[in-house]
């Protein structure tokens, strides 16, 4: 592999691992688990002789012991544009004299006493041949310890096309997820919406027939009141047949005038307040009174009579029979 093809492969997998790193910490750690962001942590013994049948979709990162990885620091020259890998290449039989397809390794950068320093990671390919038969799936190998620790998976073709696949899937999720939840809860605000507008309408139309019976019953609790009154007032027989009744021996009836509310007597009779008191005694009449004061010795004069409200109709036993010539 060419120096210019492990620089851009070093950034490209710099760039994906670092945006991968950053979606994982934002995510749940189950959803980046399992879109392989978050891998599980395997610290292999000496010669990466770990544990093997891992589950195949379980992502895992293998760390290699201390004692298989070499590591050697390469000071790089002072200037912008410098090429570590480059600088790696090129100092490679100092520090890989025998045989150095024999080996993998791994670059990164580092500063220190104001030095820029390639530090250079060395394993065995025979090391990590092992560590990748372990089984699960491979993320990254890497090397146990604090600071920048190397990743000797770094310039791996199909690990960057996995990884970059993945980080396409989950875009394409969240791209379809993120409008499909207004789009949800739009849904759920226009189906609660057209509940409430239907309850709203039932209790409309259940409002309207309260509104409508408390009306009609307004309606006939009038009639009823109306037609009571009447239904309780005597009948006309009734009324002429005590009319009749209170009249004494010595009066009788000259004329009769039935109103609304009552009668009016035109009266022949020597004693007027004598028949006066006699209707004002019956329960059948109130407001009896003389339609004018009777002048001082005649024996005509009128009677004004209210019927009485709530009287009942007089018993058949109390109602005398009136002359076919006239009422007494």
């Amino acid at each position: 592999m060419g120096n210019e093809s492990r620089r851009v492969l070093a950034l490209a997998a710099a760039l994906i691992d670092g945006l991968a790193e950053g979606i994982a910490a934002a995510l749940p750690k189950k959803l980046a688990r399992y879109f392989g962001l978050l891998p599980q942590r395997l610290h292999l013994p000496p010669g990466a002789m770990g544990p093997m049948g891992l589950p195949a979709r379980e992502p895992v990162t293998l760390i290699l012991n201390d004692i298989d990885v070499y590591t050697v620091d390469l000071p790089l020259p002072r200037g912008i544009g410098v090429d570590p890998w480059r600088q790696a290449a090129m100092l490679a039989h100092r520090y890989m004299p025998l045989r150095p397809e024999l080996l993998a390794w791994d670059l990164v950068t580092v500063r220190e006493a104001g030095q820029s320093v390639a530090r250079v990671f060395m394993v065995r390919r025979s090391v990590l041949a092992t560590a990748l038969s372990t089984g699960g799936r491979v993320v990254a190998i890497t090397a146990d310890g604090s600071g920048v620790r190397p990743q000797f998976l770094r310039l791996d073709g199909r690990r960057i096309r996995r990884r970059l696949g993945r980080m396409v899937a989950l875009s394409l999720v969240v791209i379809l997820t993120v409008p499909a939840v207004p789009l949800f809860a739009s849904w759920i605000l226009d189906q609660q919406t057209a509940h409430m507008e239907r309850k709203l309408k039932a209790l409309t139309d259940d409002v309207k027939a309260v509104n409508h019976l408390r009306d009609r019953l307004g309606m006939l609790s009038a009639v009823l009141n109306r037609d009571g009154d009447t239904l309780a007032q005597p009948s006309r027989r009734s009324l002429l047949d005590e009319v009749a009744r209170l009249l004494p021996d010595d009066a009788w009836l000259q004329d009769l005038t039935l109103r609304a509310d009552g009668l009016v007597l035109q009266v022949n009779s020597p004693d007027a307040d004598a028949v006066l008191a006699r209707f004002r005694e019956s329960p059948v009449f109130s407001a009896v009174r003389f339609v004018a004061p009777p002048d001082p010795g005649a024996s005509r004069f009128g009677l004004s009579l209210t019927v009485a409200t709530g009287v009942d109709r007089l018993p058949a036993a109390e109602q005398p029979a009136i002359d076919g010539g006239g009422a007494r």
